[in-house]
């Protein structure tokens, strides 16, 4: 291509809205499409490394997902008549195209500068804390070997997180800052590390202005800001994990009646609206996607008739950790359903919604199965008058 536009239409020239997105090319790529189809495409959703276009259309019917495990998108391919009947896309890597950015920095601008640069990870920190974060250090890993910074800050010795590198990461940071006076000055109070198996801290004060970088298929790989006799602010270098989706499957437990549903891959888990009585009616999930909130389409029966419990969490300070449950038979039978749902974040534990049966073919199950198998980024199961089964895609590690 000689960097010339080159648009191709797939359908008549029809009446009716039309909805155009250009991409901020080269730096801004798609990596993904979902929507809704009913015998032909209703709705088009189009992530981009950047951003999310979209909804386009009405989002009826069969949700469908495309999420990129090779890399960006760089055609399209499918079938068109009198609209457009089906879609799907072609791949590239991407593992060596995306820069390395900066995010931040978090705090204010009293103290000096700091800068560790970039480096291949994060293999501990060194936290200096009481009430407020006086100094940090790390110990990075570069092609194997390692490197420690300097303190930035007060030279203590402080409490130390070792991750298990390299299969444990840093994806993200949170905490809170306060102003100090009227210069600017202002002061972490309070840090958390989010990696690919868990969460570390918080370490220090959870009090003033919160703030959060989020992970968008990415690793954290060099920290810098400012410091006097406090950390003052803290900024973070990132580059994108080679695959954007390096998911595993667990599931799904419950039963073989129904008809498939899948909600993709996500960022992250918002909430949950759950339809229940003695056992589990529907469920319907809210997403986000690089700080966007999206719902799904409800999966399972009607609304009304039976109770309804919402259950949105206080997101990003609040994140899912597990979901857990009991189906009422084997995974072979069209009969065995959802029982019984427990929903469990890093504040509190939600539900059992619904009842157990304590029949001997009742089982429990747990996604994830085991501390540290990774973050849950997207539901997939079966449903029809009931939620028949349910699975979910976590990122692995």
């Amino acid at each position: 291509m000689d960097g010339s536009t080159r648009l191709t239409r797939h359908k008549p020239r029809l009446q009716g809205r039309i909805y155009e997105v250009r991409l901020d090319y080269p730096d801004e790529f798609i990596i993904s499409i979902s929507g809704f189809f009913t015998g032909g495409i209703n709705s088009l959703t189009f992530r981009t490394n950047k951003r999310i276009w979209g909804p386009i259309g009405r989002e009826e019917g069969d949700y469908f997902s495309l999420p990129s495990e090779a890399g960006k998108v760089v055609g399209f391919f499918g079938r068109s008549g009198e609209h457009l009947e089906a879609m799907g896309a072609y791949f590239e890597s991407v593992s060596l195209l995306y820069p390395i950015k900066s995010i931040g920095p978090f705090g204010g601008l009293g103290g000096c500068d700091w800068d560790d640069g970039t480096f291949s990870g994060v293999r501990e920190i060194e936290v200096i804390y009481d009430s407020v974060i006086n100094g940090i250090k790390f110990v990075y890993d570069k092609s194997g070997e390692q490197v420690c910074s300097v303190t930035h800050g007060s030279k203590a010795k402080g409490n130390r997180v070792i991750l298990d590198y390299p299969r444990e990461y840093l994806t993200s940071i949170s905490g809170y800052k306060r102003a100090d006076g009227h210069n600017n000055n202002g002061i972490i109070q309070s840090l958390t590390f989010h990696s690919n198996r868990g969460i570390h801290g918080p370490f220090g004060k959870e009090k003033g202005e919160y703030f959060w970088n989020p992970s968008t298929g990415s690793k954290i790989i060099g920290f810098y800001g400012r410091c006097s006799e406090t950390l003052n602010s803290i900024g973070v270098y990132a580059e994108a994990i080679p695959h954007l989706y390096p998911f595993k499957t667990i599931g799904p437990f419950g039963g073989s009646g129904g008809t498939p549903w899948d909600d993709g891959v996500h960022t992250d888990v918002r909430g949950f609206q759950i339809i229940y009585f003695h056992k589990i009616y529907a469920i319907e999930i809210a997403y986000d996607d690089n700080g966007s909130l999206v719902t799904r389409s409800q999966h399972g029966g009607e609304k009304y008739s039976f109770l309804s419990r919402k259950v949105m969490l206080d997101y990003p300070k609040e994140r899912l950790v597990s979901i857990s449950g009991y189906q009422n038979g084997n995974e072979n039978s069209p009969d065995t359903i959802i029982s019984n749902l427990k929903i469990r974040t890093t504040k509190t534990t939600y539900g059992p919604f619904g009842l157990r049966s304590w029949l001997k073919d009742e089982r429990e199950f747990h996604i994830p199965s085991a501390s540290g198998d990774g973050k849950i980024v997207g539901f997939f199961g079966r449903a029809g008058s009931h939620l028949n089964s349910i699975g979910a895609r976590l990122e692995a590690y």
